[in-house]
């Protein structure tokens, strides 16, 4: 039992694959009870989406639950991280409270579980249980996209948003190809909108608003039909690698403004 004269922000748990719904339950109640016997209020169990995070290694796995850990005061949410090549059959529970500026606490719910190595076709089917009925589904993709399409397609057919770094891709121009049919895919079989989202197209929110007020005097719009030809150059920082998917993002969103199309096929 929790000791009711501290009064913990966090209460974590590993149990088995099968327990997870069930401990999670204990460690609300356990909460609930430590809180009720120092005088406070309960935690709200209030949730406004599932997020479904991948990790490709156990860095990631920690990166990820750090940042997720600062997003849930925010966004109250049952996250579910994906530890690509943890072995075993055992899962990590975590409740974490959130203050809610002295009027009471929220909790959130992290759930780590192991993707041993070979199983990654079966993500869908791990995480559809642990899935929040009627509430948004957010899918992180976090590292660069797997070999095989049906790895990650299968959770994209889960998520009414999906969300990539493609910061972290291998294969700048193969891989944001291969990125965007799989969205046309998807979308092809929603009939619910599916959003995506890039935090490289994030990043250069700037350059497009840079771009943009340079036609916004009264009269310089015109000159964007006399244009026919755009070269972009990109520096990089003193020992980092070349990353060219921003301005390839840059690229495709100054077209797609022009009107252009592609003049080669693939």
């Amino acid at each position: 039992m929790l000791d009711a004269t501290m009064i913990p922000s966090t209460a974590q748990e590993v149990v088995p694959l099968t327990k997870i719904k069930a401990t999670l339950s204990t460690i609300w109640q356990r909460l609930n009870e430590a809180r009720r016997a120092d005088g406070k209020k309960e935690l709200t169990r209030s949730s406004v989406m599932t997020l479904v995070a991948f990790a490709p290694d156990a860095k990631e796995t920690a990166w990820l639950h750090d940042a997720i850990s600062g997003l849930t005061g925010q966004h109250p949410s049952r996250a579910i991280i994906l530890a690509d090549g943890k072995q075993g059959d055992m899962a990590t529970v975590e409740i974490r409270a959130h203050s809610l500026d002295g009027t009471g606490a929220v909790g959130s719910e992290i759930i780590t579980l192991p993707v041993p190595e070979g199983n990654r076709r079966n993500l869908a089917a791990l995480v559809t249980p642990l899935l929040l009925p009627d509430m948004p589904i957010f899918v992180w993709w976090s590292g660069g996209l797997p070999t095989r399409d049906e790895t990650l397609y299968g959770l994209l057919e889960l998520g009414d948003y999906s969300i990539f770094d493609s910061a972290d891709f291998d294969n700048p121009k193969e891989d944001l190809i291969r990125l965007a049919d799989l969205m046309v895919k998807r979308r092809q079989r929603q009939v619910t909108h599916a959003a995506f989202n890039d935090f490289n197209w994030t990043r250069i929110k700037p350059w497009r608003e840079l771009t943009a007020q340079c036609f916004d005097a009264e009269g310089r719009g015109t000159f964007l039909r006399a244009l026919d030809r755009v070269n972009i150059e990109y520096a990089v920082q003193p020992g980092e690698d070349a990353c060219p998917f921003q301005s390839y993002i840059f690229a495709g969103w100054l077209a797609s403004r022009l009107g252009w199309q592609p003049s080669t096929t693939r």
